[in-house]
Parts: structure tokens; sequence; C-alpha cells
């Protein structure tokens, strides 16, 4: 008796696994995706993940042969995915083209020779016509199309004169650039980057009652947005999407960013230190700190140490204290730069090989280096990486002199 009623268990057990596996397999929902790219030779052609060509997880690798293309595969959502090509392989600058990957047929065609040097990306953005697409990927493609429009605007006009000058007067020569130039550049993309952030928003507003609104939050710079307009998103979409992946990510990813703004308190953390040990946050209570991401390799983190030097020297007798988050991914590096700049406040590096979850840049939202962010002795946030300029005077203002 014993042993049917074992045996009954067992089986029992195994229906229940193979039911969720089954679950689990009805999740996934076929996709084709296909179409036409114009003034492009025979050439491979890859499928990645959002929009960060350089660093985006590649999903699936075709060929475009006789100017025609074709995916298809399995998703378990509705995704922002980028079509990635070259006119020749040793190019440099890739052409990308963005667009919601939805269930189902989505027929495309592209004519490369229509792109645009996009202020978000380091490569040229082409814009899909959309002969089959669901509706999530009409809507999503309203907002590449306000992007590709910019190219027609008097900042987008200028940034365009610019890059053709460079590739018929400059790159040809093989000399480096000016730095009159690099200055030139510098504010013209500024410019065009103030358009784009008018395109955002605008394009989030109107896209509130569509998920591809949503698509567009998790994908774009979140820079552009004041905590009050992102808590608005975040209410906005709520109502309708609550249970929706896509909802998921983007309150995780709003609430993230809202934990670090100034006011909040610090996310503690523990790490290893130069010397072996561990240093954790809560050792600096009661000193105000500066806590400044960088790396190694990073050309403007080393030109900040004689600021941070001097600020250092000035008002660490009265309470200031400054700690070096290092994000190198290979201590021999970080512990060479240890001993050349010879830095005199505390010294932390997140273990790669064993951290686990989310990284501190990911906590603190570190989007480049070096990233700074000033506490006060009770570990609040009062100011977020602020210009030199900005920073002495802040310390000026707390220290008295």
């Amino acid at each position: 008796m014993k042993n049917i009623i074992r045996n009954c268990i067992y089986i029992i057990t195994i229906c229940i696994l193979l039911t969720g596996f089954s679950q689990e397999l009805s999740a996934q929902k076929h996709y084709t995706l296909s179409g036409t790219i114009k003034g492009i030779p025979d050439v491979e052609i890859k499928m990645v993940e959002g929009e960060q060509v350089d660093l985006a997880k590649i999903i699936s690798t075709s060929k475009i042969k006789d100017s025609k293309f074709e995916f298809s595969g399995q998703i378990d959502n509705i995704k922002l995915v980028s079509l990635v090509f070259k006119k020749a392989k040793e190019d440099e600058v890739s052409y990308f083209v963005p667009l919601v990957l939805d269930e189902g047929e989505t027929t495309i065609s592209v004519d490369a020779s229509i792109c645009f040097d996009d202020p978000s990306n380091s490569h040229l953005l082409v814009s899909p016509n959309l002969v089959i697409a669901s509706q999530i990927t009409k809507d999503f493609q309203t907002y590449i199309k306000a992007r590709m429009d910019l190219m027609y605007t008097e900042n987008g006009k200028k940034q365009t004169a610019f890059t053709e000058d460079f590739e018929k007067n400059i790159k040809p020569t093989g000399n480096e650039p000016s730095e009159d130039w690099y200055v030139k550049r510098s504010e013209l993309n500024s410019a065009l980057f103030a358009d784009y952030e008018v395109v955002i928003k605008t394009c989030v507003k109107q896209l509130s009652n569509s998920l591809a609104g949503i698509i567009i939050c998790n994908n774009a710079y979140f820079d552009v947005f004041s905590v009050a307009e992102m808590k608005m998103i975040l209410t906005n979409y709520k109502k309708n999407f609550e249970a929706t992946p896509q909802f998921k990510i983007l309150e995780k990813k709003i609430n993230r960013i809202l934990n670090v703004e100034v006011g909040a308190i610090a996310p503690q953390f523990t790490m290893e230190n130069d010397k072996g040990g561990q240093t954790s946050l809560s050792e600096f209570k009661g000193q105000y700190l500066l806590v400044d991401f960088w790396t190694s390799t990073c050309s403007p983190c080393i030109a900040s140490f004689p600021h941070l030097n001097k600020l250092y020297s000035k008002y660490h007798d009265d309470g200031f204290e400054i700690i070096h988050i290092s994000t190198d991914h290979e201590k021999k590096y970080w512990y060479e730069a240890l001993e050349k700049h010879k830095n005199p406040w505390p010294q932390v590096i997140e273990n790669v090989e064993v951290k686990k979850g989310e990284s501190i840049t990911d906590i603190y939202v570190v989007k480049y280096n070096p990233y700074v962010y000033l506490l006060d002795k009770e570990g609040r946030i009062i100011a977020k990486n602020p210009k030199d300029e900005e920073l002495d005077a802040k310390l000026k203002d707390i220290f008295g002199h």
C-alpha cells in the first residue's frame, strides 16, 4: 500500500512538473521578421536587444542576400530590437534599424541611404517602412520617425554638414582633429540632444495608452525627465499596464533612479578594499563623504585627481572624506593605478567574480566615469554628480571656508 501511495505521489509530481513545463513553452510565441534593405551589398545582419549596438546582446544572425533578409524564432515578450549591419566588414560605423519585435509576422523595407547620425548613439539610425506590423510596432515607429526628422531641423543640418566635412576633409588626412574641432562637435551634440529630449518627452506623452510608450521609456536616457515627471510616468502607465513585464521593468528602473536622487539616503554597500579587507558605507557616518566612481583607464577620472587632492587637503580635518569605488574588471590594473597615483583616501573595488544580483554601478545608476555623489553626515545625498565649481561652492558653504 505504501508503495502504491508513493508511486501515485511520484506520478502526480511528474504531472505537475510537465504542466509547468508546458505552460512555460506556451509562453514562447513565434515571430518572423523579414524585408528588404536597399543600398547594402550581401553582408551579415544581426538582430540585437535594444539600441546600444556596441554593448547589446545578439539575438540572432542572418544574411542580406539580393537585398532581402529574414529572421524567425521564438519570443517570450514584446521587446525593442535593432537590426545592425555595415556596408563593409572593415567599417567602424554600423547602421541600426530599431523596431519593436512582436509575435507573428513583421515585414519592413529599409533604404540605408537615408540615415542619421543619431545623438543617442555612435552609429547611423535608419528608419524602417512598415509593410506588415502589429499596432505596438506601428506606435513605436512614430517615435523613430520623430527622431529621424531631427536631421531636417537646423541643429540636425549643422550636425550633418559637420560630419560630411570630417569625412571629406579631415579623415582622409589621417591626422587627429584639432581641439577646436572636438569643442565644436560637443556643442553640436549638446544642441541636438536638447532636441532629442523634446522628442522623447513628446512621444512618451502621446503614447501613454500604448505599450510602445513604456518600451521607449525603458530604452531612453532618463536624465531628460525630472523626478516629478518620472513619478507621473509611473502613475499614467500603471493604469493599463501594471501586470505587464514591460511595466515591471520600468517601475524597477524609475525606483532605482529615485533611490539615488538628492534627498535620498544613499544605498548601503560593503566592498573589498585595497588592504584585503572590507569597507562599508556605514563606517563614514558622521562625515561628509564624496563617493567617487572611477576606473584605471578613465582619463577624465585621472584628470580629476589634482582637484580632489586639493579639496581633501583643505577639508579633511573638518570632517570631509572621499571613497574611491573602482569599476575595473581586473584587480591588477586597479593596484597599478593605486600605486601610481597614491591618492590618500579609502579605496574599494567590486569583485566581479563574486558579485551577485545588481552591481554597485547599477544600484547607484552610474552612467559613466567619473560619477560622484556627495553625502551629508547622515548618509543623505546632497549633491549628484556636481561640476567642480558646484562641488567647491557646496563644500565652502558647508565648512565656511
